[in-house]
């Protein structure tokens, strides 16, 4: 499809994902609050903003889109979809530099850095950043475990979190057990 269509953003319409990219991005340009190169704004307020404010691609259970086995795949967390966006993001990218494709209009949006990174514990906030010009090294949210160990990534973060819990449930239930 034409550049100028799919930055259209309509809710239900998967196609029109970069037009999501730039809502997610203007919203958090807007409605953020900014710190040196990166401004951040809450997910849960992208959600609230998104009901009143845009095309409703953020609210709860907006996106459908069938998997590359042909499911049909409902998301209804926000980082589920931010993830999703995150990844055609990635993969157009990728897409377009591995055949030498001009820069679009697409492209050009998409060259803006979004990430999301989880506050650390106990919070456990899900924010929303947008990388500006000039913003220094890697842009891939980095946290630290909450045993001081090494860095992770924002994903990474998420399984840390998950092996951690698992792990301590475990424990407990060993120790009540002995």
């Amino acid at each position: 499809a034409a550049d100028e269509v799919v930055l259209a953003a309509r809710a239900g319409a998967a196609g029109t994902w970069p037009g999501h990219y730039q809502e997610l991005r203007d919203m958090v340009n807007e409605r953020g609050v900014r710190h040196s190169d990166v401004t951040r704004l809450l997910a849960s307020q992208i959600q609230r903003l998104g009901k009143r404010e845009s095309s409703g691609a953020f609210t709860e259970r907006a996106w459908d889109y069938f998997t590359a086995e042909g499911r049909l795949t409902t998301l209804s967390h926000m980082k589920q979809m931010l993830s999703l966006l995150f990844q055609m993001r990635d993969q157009r990218l990728a897409w377009t530099a591995s055949l030498g494709l001009a820069s679009g209009p697409v492209d050009l949006l998409l060259s803006t850095p979004l990430t999301m990174e989880i506050s650390a514990p106990p919070i456990s906030d899900l924010w929303v950043y947008v990388h500006w010009p000039g913003a220094v090294g890697d842009f891939r949210p980095q946290a630290r475990p909450g045993d001081g160990g090494p860095l992770l990534s924002t994903q990474d973060t998420y399984q840390a979190k998950r092996v951690r819990a698992a792990t301590e449930h475990a424990l407990a239930a060993a120790a009540g057990a002995a």
